[in-house]
């Protein structure tokens, strides 16, 4: 049999992969119970749930198939398609137009608002290692929100949002423009796949005194981006492999 996979994991590890079930599981039940755990859901976990699991832990219900199940004798997997097959198709397009073309991350990963608070650093030490006027810098990965209003937005719009807001504070002297998306096509509970921003979406910010800390506290980032036009509307594109971080920089 042979299984072709698209990955919307990151890392592309074949058993994390839900289009993946031909990939021998290497978690267990106990593991399941430990996540539950750690972030102490016992008591919000439905009691049919917690039943499959301790029976799994005591030997009841068959752990998934390991690396040793014969059913996986004549079982060829293959990666066809994952975030990395996005990136080969934009770096050639970018030297094109002569950017110096930067893979700078394959594991953007962690909370949206504490990478946009960082990115600024990020950027700096690139722009000092590039030695070059056009750079191009793409980033891969996934980051995670942690919802503490009833705003609409999505992780990218947040991070973005939270890179703006810590900008205002900061000197620069170079144009930037950064589009950061969930490649699927919508994220969070927003219609948007993410959005845009530079330095005249900066300015915007800071002349129209809008408070991105306050939205960011609501989770809210979609309504900036709406309100000044650079929240990106495709649609779902029926491919999820992870988001791409794309960052145009020229002195």
């Amino acid at each position: 049999m042979i299984s072709l996979i698209i990955s919307d994991v990151v890392g592309d590890n074949l058993d994390s992969i839900a289009s993946g079930p031909t990939v021998p599981d290497k978690t267990s039940f106990r593991d399941a119970l430990k996540i539950i755990k750690k972030y102490r859901l016992l008591n919000k976990i439905p009691t049919s749930v917690m039943e499959i699991l301790n029976q799994g832990i005591s030997g009841r219900i068959s752990e998934n198939p390991t690396h040793n199940d014969s059913c996986f004798t004549n079982v060829h997997n293959y990666l066809i398609g994952s975030v990395k097959t996005a990136v080969q198709e934009a770096k050639p397009f970018l030297s094109s137009k002569q950017f110096k073309v930067d893979y700078f991350s394959n594991n953007i990963i962690g909370e949206a608002q504490e990478f946009g608070r960082s990115l600024y650093g990020i950027l700096s030490k690139l722009i000092k290692d590039a030695k070059s006027e056009k750079i191009a810098l793409i980033g891969t990965g996934e980051l995670t929100v942690t919802i503490r209003g009833d705003g609409i937005g999505g992780r990218n719009q947040e991070m973005l949002l939270s890179f703006l807001n810590n900008m205002k504070k900061l000197k620069f002297n170079y144009d930037f423009l950064i589009i950061s998306v969930n490649l699927d096509g919508i994220e969070g509970n927003s219609k948007a796949m993410g959005a845009l921003v530079d330095n005249f979406i900066l300015d915007q910010m800071i002349s129209k005194n809008i408070d991105a800390k306050k939205l960011l506290l609501n989770n809210d980032s979609n309504k900036f981006f709406k309100e000044l036009g650079t929240e990106i509307i495709t649609g779902p594109t029926g491919c999820n492999v992870n988001d791409l971080i794309l960052i145009l920089i020229s002195e």
